[in-house]
């Protein structure tokens, strides 16, 4: 880290707060120095090319930070990447003893600011921890997997991830979630702040939302928030001490801004570092305050203190719940022999009593024979043969024969034909399911019908076991399901076929549906499966041309009142739940 060289001789009028610019447009820190500000400018890096050969290459950080960086009272960075890259650095190696990071080059980037985030993040904790100021332009939280250099050893398992706000470790215990837009709303408040955010946010876009959990490190003022009610700007006052980090979306007018924050709002909420603000904010101060203010602040304090006592008690109760259902997150997201035992405890959660794991009894040495499947379920006849595999793609022909495969030697071997196949993957398991493609071919399930095998994701079997929680269904529904055959659909044995969503009248909270098969009727509860899970509801009304009748039939189109939002009928296909169980088998 070099002292950065100036532009020109510079003599500030105010010589506190000390001020870093980071990353910022070039201009800024000629426009904030002309107001008098103390401000230097620096940079954590510029990321640059390298050929995606998967050869390992060491992390050469070209930051440009003061030495005295930690000094500085006011920190303002910009997290947007450059727009350009540079080559990577020629003739650069592993030298002697030295201590080296190196990443494996499956990208065409390296991006050193991470590491060089990492170098200043203690220094930068104890800034923050001392009353310092630091105000964020978000991006999207991003990682890279590295591997430490001993000397000349390497260790090529990954032995760190960095992230693009590891420079302060606050951040640990906050979500900045890629997303876009440029409809942005003030929060419902008087305050100075907010008035300041209402003149000065007509440029602004967001390429991040912020997911913020109660914490008791820090407390949370959110500022701005996006039309779908996501924050995209707020502050966090750190517990224990005077320290502020204000996370702000994008400006396209970045050097007006800033110069804006620290003439008016920055002295507001650090008013001890702007020791020459002409703002007399000090006057809120509990020394300038009559008694009866600082008892009603006390009485805020107060509250404050039972709230959080009441969340912490919530936070509790989430976790154990959490850990208690630990198996279905598992199945999302783990392989192998994890994966396994949690499709297990699945269907152990669902009410199947005679449920064998074949690979624990071979170890056990109960059974004397080869690996095949890997449960069993001897509940009823057929006998389940469950077949589970976890894969970083999509399932292929093999995958599906595979399972074939084992119920015809089972047949054999036991002389039996009473046995039938179940294929569950767990695929793609490196993205969320929502982004995940889909499964299976049509070629697929059809070999899978033909062969009398059933096939259906984790996912699929996620949303089952979570809609009968939610909804009140007697288990044996799930449990049927793996009594069918080819590609398991979503619908349960309780959900005649319906219709389709065709719109959704916001003001009024009526969702269209054209009826495309059976009746309709007014009384009737119908359900909705969306890619997310189910809901259901009683038809209190409906309207055909917006005239209220009783029953509407195939054909038609409808107006239901509803309860659910426009972005919870998304995509769903509407179904009439009917209320016997003659549609169950016998489970």
């Amino acid at each position: 880290m070099n002292e950065e060289e100036p532009l020109k001789e510079f003599i500030s009028k105010y010589e506190k707060p000390k001020i870093l610019l980071l990353d910022l447009p070039e201009e800024t820190l000629q426009l904030v120095r002309s107001a008098g500000f103390n401000a230097v400018a620096g940079s954590f890096g510029t990321p640059y090319k390298v050929e995606p050969d998967g050869k390992f290459l060491p992390v050469i950080t070209n930051g440009n930070l003061p030495k005295n960086y930690a000094e500085k009272e006011v920190t303002i960075i910009d997290l947007t990447p450059p727009e350009e890259t540079i080559p990577y650095p020629a003739g650069v190696g592993v030298r002697g003893n030295e201590d080296r990071w190196l990443m494996q080059c499956k990208q065409d980037t390296i991006d050193p600011r991470l590491v060089q985030m990492k170098e200043v993040r203690n220094n930068f904790d104890r800034t923050l921890a001392n009353g310092g100021l630091f105000v964020i332009f978000a991006q999207p939280r991003f990682y890279q997997n590295l591997h430490q250099v001993k000397g000349s050893n390497i260790d090529t398992n990954p032995s760190l991830q960095l992230n693009s706000l590891g420079f302060l470790s606050i951040f640990d215990h906050f979500n900045v979630n890629e997303d876009y837009g440029e409809e942005i709303y003030i929060l419902d408040d008087d305050s100075e702040i907010l008035q300041f955010f209402s003149k000065n946010i007509k440029d602004a876009y967001y390429t991040a939302t912020l997911s913020v959990s109660p914490s008791s490190f820090f407390i949370w003022s959110p500022i701005l928030k996006n039309k779908f009610d996501q924050y995209v700007g707020g502050l966090m006052e750190i517990k224990d001490s005077k320290g502020h980090i204000m996370i702000l979306p994008q400006m396209s007018n970045k050097p007006e801004f800033v110069l804006a924050l620290l003439n008016e709002i920055l002295p507001v909420i650090s008013p001890d570092i702007f020791p020459n603000a002409e703002s007399k904010k000090w006057i809120n101060n509990d020394e300038y305050q009559p008694d009866s203010i600082i008892k009603l602040k006390e009485e805020k304090i107060g509250i404050q203190k039972k709230a959080q006592e009441e969340i912490d008690k919530l936070d509790k109760k989430i976790e154990n719940e959490r850990n208690q259902f630990s198996f279905l997150s598992g199945i999302l997201t783990s392989t192998g022999r994890e994966l396994v035992v949690n499709i297990k405890k699945c269907l152990e959660f669902i009410g199947f009593e005679k449920v064998i794991d074949v690979d624990k009894e071979i170890q056990n040495g109960d059974v004397d024979t080869q690996k095949q499947e890997d449960l069993q379920i001897f509940d009823k006849s057929p006998t389940l043969l469950i077949e589970v595999k976890g894969l970083t793609g999509v399932p292929q022909e093999a995958d599906i024969m595979q399972a074939i495969k084992y119920v015809n030697r089972r047949m054999k071997g036991w002389n039996r034909t009473d046995i039938r196949g179940v294929l569950i993957v767990n695929h793609q398991h490196n993205l969320p399911p929502l982004d995940r493609s889909n499964a299976f071919t049509s070629q697929q399930e059809k070999d899978a019908k033909g062969y009398d095998i059933a096939i259906l994701t984790s996912w699929d079997l996620f949303l089952l076991i979570k809609g009968a929680m939610k909804l009140g269904w007697d288990h044996k529904i799930i449990r049927e399901f793996f009594y069918r055959t080819g590609r398991i659909s979503r619908a349960p044995s309780i959900y005649k076929p319906l219709g389709k969503v065709f719109h959704y009248w916001d003001k009024e909270c009526v969702v269209g549906v054209e009826i495309v098969e059976d009746e309709l009727h007014k009384e009737q509860r119908i359900g909705y499966i969306t890619p997310t899970g189910y809901l259901e509801e009683k038809v209190t009304s409906l309207q055909i041309d917006n005239e209220d009748v009783e029953k509407a039939s195939p054909g038609q189109k409808v107006g239901i009142k509803t309860l659910y939002s426009k972005k919870q009928l998304r995509k769903a296909e509407v179904y009439i739940v009917t209320e016997g169980e003659e549609n169950i088998l016998s489970i």
